[in-house]
């Protein structure tokens, strides 16, 4: 089928075939999923991953709607609430709406991808707290290129690798010390019972 690609990449489908797909298989949770969203945001990557040239045509009027789509989505919300959504693609909290304390990602969870993008090529992440541009480099605290990419992969892992990971590195996502409890919540607790306990007492949600 020629549009199988095309076709695939709109449904979380992205193709991963041979020995790299398989190990990305193995080792990230849904990694179908994040190569459509790659596909679907760029075109197939310009139009290179496709045969024919309707079907490049289709990829960039699919990547042109999105593009628009997101744009009024966050414009719209920030006419009714002003900072609700952040519109640089710097920061993590891009291609989000915050409403108290609760974030709602309209992406799809294809933002990440914009934001180790922009962080690539300008060198600079955008703190989500205090809003400060710091510099990606090799200086005394900095982190670099590298580690941002480290950090994005690593967050695409599956759950027990992902706790394996904060085990090794001594520390959770929210800096606490990893203990036998939050291993097994991890490990063992669905994401989204951890969600409703985290956030039972909180009225934003």
């Amino acid at each position: 089928m020629l549009f199988r690609s095309l076709i695939n990449s709109l449904t979380a489908r992205g193709g991963l075939e041979g020995n790299v797909g398989g190990a990305l298989k193995v080792l990230l949770w849904a990694p179908k999923m994040l190569k459509a969203s790659w596909d679907v945001r760029t075109a197939h990557t310009l139009g290179m991953g496709l045969k024919t040239k309707f079907a490049r045509k289709e990829a960039f009027k699919n990547m042109a709607k999105i593009a628009i789509t997101d744009a009024l989505i966050m414009g719209i919300a920030n006419a009714i609430k002003p900072g609700s959504a952040e519109t640089d693609p710097r920061s993590s909290r891009f291609g989000t709406i915050k409403i108290g304390n609760t974030t709602f990602d309209y992406t799809g969870g294809a933002k990440s991808l914009a934001v180790i993008g922009a962080q690539m090529v300008t060198g600079q992440r955008k703190t989500t707290g205090s809003g400060t541009i710091t510099d990606l480099g090799s200086g005394f605290g900095q982190q670099s290129r590298f580690e941002a990419i480290v950090n994005f992969a690593t967050g695409k892992t599956k759950p027990a690798i992902n706790v394996l990971i904060q085990v090794l590195r001594g520390r959770t996502y929210e800096n606490k010390k990893p203990t036998a409890l939050s291993v097994a919540r991890s490990l063992f607790v669905p994401i989204v019972a951890q969600n409703a306990i985290q956030l039972k007492d909180d009225h934003s949600v």
